[in-house]
Protein backbone atom coordinates (compact mmCIF):
# COMPACT_ATOMS: atom_id res chain seq x y z
CA UNK A 1 0.00 0.00 0.00
CA UNK A 2 1.23 3.41 -0.58
CA UNK A 3 1.43 6.02 2.12
CA UNK A 4 -1.59 8.59 1.97
CA UNK A 5 0.75 11.29 3.24
CA UNK A 6 3.95 11.22 -0.04
CA UNK A 7 2.90 8.23 -1.85
CA UNK A 8 5.42 6.09 -0.87
CA UNK A 9 4.75 2.54 -1.36
CA UNK A 10 5.85 -0.56 0.92
CA UNK A 11 4.07 1.18 3.45
CA UNK A 12 2.31 -0.97 7.07
CA UNK A 13 -1.47 0.60 7.70
CA UNK A 14 -2.99 -1.50 10.70
CA UNK A 15 -6.45 -0.57 12.14
CA UNK A 16 -7.53 -0.93 15.96
CA UNK A 17 -10.57 -2.48 17.38
CA UNK A 18 -10.83 -0.20 20.09
CA UNK A 19 -10.14 3.12 18.32
CA UNK A 20 -11.48 4.66 15.13
CA UNK A 21 -8.37 5.22 13.72
CA UNK A 22 -5.22 3.60 11.60
CA UNK A 23 -1.47 3.38 12.18
CA UNK A 24 0.63 3.75 9.27
CA UNK A 25 4.36 3.16 8.91
CA UNK A 26 6.26 5.09 6.29
CA UNK A 27 9.75 5.06 6.03
CA UNK A 28 9.45 8.98 4.83
CA UNK A 29 6.73 9.95 6.70
CA UNK A 30 7.82 7.84 9.69
CA UNK A 31 4.98 6.56 12.37
CA UNK A 32 1.55 8.53 12.27
CA UNK A 33 -2.06 7.74 13.16
CA UNK A 34 -4.62 8.70 11.10
CA UNK A 35 -8.83 8.74 11.74
CA UNK A 36 -10.07 6.02 9.55
CA UNK A 37 -12.88 7.62 8.10
CA UNK A 38 -10.59 10.13 7.14
CA UNK A 39 -8.06 7.86 5.63
CA UNK A 40 -10.53 6.74 3.47
CA UNK A 41 -11.36 9.87 1.66
CA UNK A 42 -7.37 11.54 1.86
CA UNK A 43 -7.43 11.92 -1.56
CA UNK A 44 -9.49 14.48 -1.59
CA UNK A 45 -6.82 16.75 0.97
CA UNK A 46 -4.94 19.41 -1.40
CA UNK A 47 -1.77 17.90 -2.98
CA UNK A 48 -0.01 21.30 -1.66
CA UNK A 49 -0.83 20.54 2.04
CA UNK A 50 1.05 16.96 1.90
CA UNK A 51 4.67 18.09 2.27
CA UNK A 52 4.24 19.87 5.02
CA UNK A 53 1.91 17.16 6.97
CA UNK A 54 5.32 15.05 6.01
CA UNK A 55 7.39 17.68 7.43
CA UNK A 56 5.15 17.35 10.54
CA UNK A 57 4.91 13.65 10.64
CA UNK A 58 8.42 12.72 10.42
CA UNK A 59 10.25 15.94 12.44
CA UNK A 60 7.73 14.73 15.14
CA UNK A 61 9.60 11.05 15.02
CA UNK A 62 13.17 13.08 15.08
CA UNK A 63 12.12 14.68 17.94
CA UNK A 64 10.58 11.55 20.31
CA UNK A 65 7.07 13.95 19.93
CA UNK A 66 3.63 11.23 18.68
CA UNK A 67 2.29 13.41 16.31
CA UNK A 68 -1.67 14.25 16.58
CA UNK A 69 -3.84 11.96 14.88
CA UNK A 70 -4.53 13.49 11.62
CA UNK A 71 -8.49 14.39 10.70
CA UNK A 72 -10.34 16.46 8.61
CA UNK A 73 -10.09 19.08 11.49
CA UNK A 74 -6.77 19.40 12.31
CA UNK A 75 -5.27 18.43 9.01
CA UNK A 76 -4.53 22.63 8.04
CA UNK A 77 -3.43 23.62 11.34
CA UNK A 78 -0.84 20.71 11.33
CA UNK A 79 0.46 21.01 7.48
CA UNK A 80 1.39 25.02 8.38
CA UNK A 81 3.67 23.70 11.42
CA UNK A 82 6.59 23.77 9.65
CA UNK A 83 5.18 25.85 5.79
CA UNK A 84 7.13 28.89 7.22
CA UNK A 85 10.61 27.35 8.19
CA UNK A 86 13.41 29.14 6.50
CA UNK A 87 16.15 28.18 4.73
CA UNK A 88 18.92 28.94 7.12
CA UNK A 89 16.85 26.57 10.03
CA UNK A 90 16.98 23.71 7.40
CA UNK A 91 20.27 23.88 7.01
CA UNK A 92 20.77 24.10 10.72
CA UNK A 93 18.01 21.12 10.77
CA UNK A 94 20.13 19.27 8.41
CA UNK A 95 23.85 19.64 10.55
CA UNK A 96 21.95 18.51 13.73
CA UNK A 97 20.65 15.45 12.38
CA UNK A 98 23.75 14.32 10.78
CA UNK A 99 25.57 15.15 14.30
CA UNK A 100 22.93 13.10 15.98
CA UNK A 101 23.23 10.31 13.57
CA UNK A 102 27.43 10.52 14.02
CA UNK A 103 28.59 7.95 16.86
CA UNK A 104 32.04 9.40 16.47
CA UNK A 105 34.08 12.02 14.68
CA UNK A 106 35.01 11.65 10.70
CA UNK A 107 32.41 8.54 10.66
CA UNK A 108 30.12 8.43 7.40
CA UNK A 109 26.35 9.32 8.21
CA UNK A 110 23.83 7.79 6.78
CA UNK A 111 21.68 10.18 4.73
CA UNK A 112 19.21 9.60 2.38
CA UNK A 113 17.81 12.42 0.01
CA UNK A 114 14.67 10.57 -1.11
CA UNK A 115 13.87 9.18 2.01
CA UNK A 116 15.16 12.47 4.68
CA UNK A 117 13.81 15.46 2.77
CA UNK A 118 11.02 16.33 5.57
CA UNK A 119 12.96 15.41 8.60
CA UNK A 120 15.03 18.69 7.79
CA UNK A 121 11.67 20.70 6.85
CA UNK A 122 12.81 20.41 3.12
CA UNK A 123 9.84 19.86 0.24
CA UNK A 124 10.77 17.48 -1.61
CA UNK A 125 14.63 15.87 -3.19
CA UNK A 126 15.06 18.66 -4.85
CA UNK A 127 15.47 21.14 -2.38
CA UNK A 128 16.99 18.66 0.06
CA UNK A 129 19.99 18.21 -2.66
CA UNK A 130 20.17 22.25 -2.77
CA UNK A 131 20.59 22.07 1.32
CA UNK A 132 23.44 19.57 1.48
CA UNK A 133 25.50 20.86 -1.36
CA UNK A 134 25.13 24.34 0.41
CA UNK A 135 25.81 23.29 3.99
CA UNK A 136 28.93 21.28 2.04
CA UNK A 137 29.92 25.12 0.06
CA UNK A 138 29.94 26.14 3.83
CA UNK A 139 32.55 23.61 4.73
CA UNK A 140 30.01 22.02 7.67
CA UNK A 141 29.66 18.80 5.79
CA UNK A 142 32.11 17.05 3.15
CA UNK A 143 30.86 16.91 -0.32
CA UNK A 144 28.52 14.81 -1.86
CA UNK A 145 29.13 12.69 -4.91
CA UNK A 146 28.14 14.33 -8.24
CA UNK A 147 24.95 12.39 -9.97
CA UNK A 148 23.70 15.71 -12.15
CA UNK A 149 21.55 14.25 -15.10
CA UNK A 150 20.42 16.58 -18.45
CA UNK A 151 17.46 16.83 -16.00
CA UNK A 152 19.28 18.76 -13.53
CA UNK A 153 21.71 19.07 -10.51
CA UNK A 154 21.59 16.07 -8.25
CA UNK A 155 23.75 13.92 -5.82
CA UNK A 156 25.05 10.54 -3.93
CA UNK A 157 25.57 10.78 -0.57
CA UNK A 158 26.26 6.93 0.49
CA UNK A 159 29.38 6.61 1.58
CA UNK A 160 30.59 10.18 1.53
CA UNK A 161 29.29 12.54 3.97
CA UNK A 162 30.69 13.50 7.38
CA UNK A 163 30.25 16.28 9.36
CA UNK A 164 33.57 18.60 9.24
CA UNK A 165 35.51 19.89 11.98
CA UNK A 166 34.00 23.37 11.44
CA UNK A 167 30.50 21.16 11.28
CA UNK A 168 31.08 19.92 14.79
CA UNK A 169 32.20 23.60 16.02
CA UNK A 170 28.90 25.48 14.76
CA UNK A 171 27.13 22.75 16.37
CA UNK A 172 28.63 23.24 20.06
CA UNK A 173 28.25 27.30 19.21
CA UNK A 174 24.76 26.76 18.38
CA UNK A 175 23.59 26.73 22.09
CA UNK A 176 20.71 25.19 21.49
CA UNK A 177 18.79 23.69 25.31
CA UNK A 178 16.91 21.39 23.34
CA UNK A 179 15.64 19.64 26.49
CA UNK A 180 15.79 22.64 29.15
CA UNK A 181 12.16 22.27 29.47
CA UNK A 182 11.98 26.25 29.89
CA UNK A 183 9.95 28.26 28.12
CA UNK A 184 9.80 32.55 27.77
CA UNK A 185 7.26 34.19 27.88
CA UNK A 186 7.02 37.31 26.16
CA UNK A 187 4.04 39.50 26.48
CA UNK A 188 2.42 42.53 27.55
CA UNK A 189 2.44 42.77 31.54
CA UNK A 190 -0.49 45.55 31.15
CA UNK A 191 -2.16 44.31 34.24
CA UNK A 192 -5.39 43.84 31.66
CA UNK A 193 -3.58 40.89 30.55
CA UNK A 194 -3.05 39.14 33.78
CA UNK A 195 -5.64 36.24 33.53
CA UNK A 196 -4.47 35.73 30.25
CA UNK A 197 -0.97 34.78 31.76
CA UNK A 198 -2.28 32.74 35.13
CA UNK A 199 -5.32 31.48 33.57
CA UNK A 200 -4.29 30.99 30.19
CA UNK A 201 -0.41 31.01 29.17
CA UNK A 202 0.80 29.46 32.28
CA UNK A 203 -1.22 26.53 32.76
CA UNK A 204 -1.09 25.53 29.15
CA UNK A 205 2.81 25.33 29.52
CA UNK A 206 3.16 24.37 33.06
CA UNK A 207 0.45 22.17 33.76
CA UNK A 208 -0.94 20.56 30.47
CA UNK A 209 2.75 20.60 28.75
CA UNK A 210 5.20 20.46 32.23
CA UNK A 211 7.31 22.90 30.92
CA UNK A 212 8.62 26.13 33.18
CA UNK A 213 7.29 29.14 32.26
CA UNK A 214 9.25 32.17 32.60
CA UNK A 215 7.91 35.78 32.32
CA UNK A 216 10.86 38.01 33.13
CA UNK A 217 8.94 40.47 35.32
CA UNK A 218 8.40 37.91 37.73
CA UNK A 219 11.92 36.91 37.80
CA UNK A 220 14.05 37.97 40.48
CA UNK A 221 17.25 39.25 39.69
CA UNK A 222 20.56 41.43 39.64
CA UNK A 223 20.93 42.10 36.02
CA UNK A 224 20.24 44.67 33.86
CA UNK A 225 16.33 44.14 32.60
CA UNK A 226 18.08 43.74 29.24
CA UNK A 227 20.42 41.29 30.02
CA UNK A 228 18.28 39.26 31.80
CA UNK A 229 15.87 38.93 28.87
CA UNK A 230 18.34 37.90 26.41
CA UNK A 231 19.59 34.83 29.17
CA UNK A 232 16.63 33.57 29.61
CA UNK A 233 15.87 33.62 25.89
CA UNK A 234 18.92 31.75 25.09
CA UNK A 235 18.26 29.70 28.29
CA UNK A 236 14.80 28.41 27.12
CA UNK A 237 13.49 25.51 24.64
CA UNK A 238 11.19 27.97 22.84
CA UNK A 239 9.11 30.89 23.45
CA UNK A 240 5.65 32.11 23.09
CA UNK A 241 4.81 35.18 22.02
CA UNK A 242 2.20 36.90 22.60
CA UNK A 243 1.22 40.00 20.73
CA UNK A 244 -1.70 41.20 21.83
CA UNK A 245 -1.68 45.37 22.46
CA UNK A 246 1.72 45.17 19.97
CA UNK A 247 4.27 45.89 22.11
CA UNK A 248 7.79 46.62 20.65
CA UNK A 249 9.42 44.25 22.60
CA UNK A 250 7.81 41.35 22.27
CA UNK A 251 8.35 41.40 18.67
CA UNK A 252 11.86 42.32 19.69
CA UNK A 253 11.96 39.16 21.98
CA UNK A 254 10.09 36.73 19.05
CA UNK A 255 12.83 37.89 16.65
CA UNK A 256 15.67 37.20 18.95
CA UNK A 257 14.84 33.70 19.86
CA UNK A 258 13.93 32.53 15.84
CA UNK A 259 17.90 33.86 15.54
CA UNK A 260 18.92 31.60 17.86
CA UNK A 261 16.61 28.71 15.84
CA UNK A 262 14.40 28.76 18.99
CA UNK A 263 10.72 27.57 18.25
CA UNK A 264 8.25 30.50 18.26
CA UNK A 265 4.57 29.80 19.04
CA UNK A 266 2.65 33.06 18.15
CA UNK A 267 -0.52 33.80 20.04
CA UNK A 268 -2.71 37.38 19.82
CA UNK A 269 -6.12 38.44 21.17
CA UNK A 270 -9.21 38.08 18.79
CA UNK A 271 -9.63 42.47 19.58
CA UNK A 272 -5.60 42.81 18.26
CA UNK A 273 -5.59 40.31 15.26
CA UNK A 274 -6.01 42.77 12.48
CA UNK A 275 -3.36 44.92 13.84
CA UNK A 276 -0.35 42.16 13.38
CA UNK A 277 2.79 43.47 12.11
CA UNK A 278 3.37 42.91 8.90
CA UNK A 279 6.37 41.01 8.94
CA UNK A 280 4.93 38.30 10.70
CA UNK A 281 1.68 38.17 10.03
CA UNK A 282 2.24 34.96 8.16
CA UNK A 283 3.31 32.94 10.52
CA UNK A 284 0.30 31.00 11.92
CA UNK A 285 -1.06 33.02 15.01
CA UNK A 286 -3.19 31.24 17.76
CA UNK A 287 -6.06 33.70 17.77
CA UNK A 288 -8.14 33.48 20.83
CA UNK A 289 -10.85 35.49 22.74
CA UNK A 290 -10.87 34.21 26.39
CA UNK A 291 -7.78 32.74 28.78
CA UNK A 292 -9.66 29.74 28.92
CA UNK A 293 -9.65 29.66 25.37
CA UNK A 294 -6.05 30.49 25.01
CA UNK A 295 -4.77 27.85 27.39
CA UNK A 296 -6.56 25.18 25.42
CA UNK A 297 -5.07 26.17 22.09
CA UNK A 298 -1.98 26.46 23.48
CA UNK A 299 -1.12 23.56 24.95
CA UNK A 300 -2.26 21.93 21.78
CA UNK A 301 -0.04 23.59 19.83
CA UNK A 302 2.77 23.02 22.82
CA UNK A 303 1.70 19.05 22.24
CA UNK A 304 1.91 19.18 18.89
CA UNK A 305 5.01 20.95 18.08
CA UNK A 306 7.31 20.53 20.62
CA UNK A 307 5.99 17.64 22.88
CA UNK A 308 5.09 17.34 26.18
CA UNK A 309 7.92 17.18 28.91
CA UNK A 310 9.44 14.13 29.49
CA UNK A 311 10.07 13.11 33.35
CA UNK A 312 14.10 13.35 34.36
Amino acid sequence: MRCPICGLDSVRVTGSSDRPEAKVVCRRCSEFRIDDIFLGDFGSVRAELKPYLSMYTRICAEEGRRPQVIDESNIAGLADTYRNTTVAAKMDRLLALMGRRTTFAGETVPFDCDIDYPAIAAKNRPECVFLVTSLADLGLITRPMDASTVEGPDIMTEGCLRVTAAGWQRLSASDHPSSSGRCFVAMSFDHSMDAAYENGIRPAVEDDAKYEACRVDRVHHLEKICDKIVNEIRRSQFIVADVSQHKPGVYFEAGFAMALNRPVIWTCREEDFDLIHFDTRQYNHIKWTTPEDLRQQLADRILATIGRRLPN
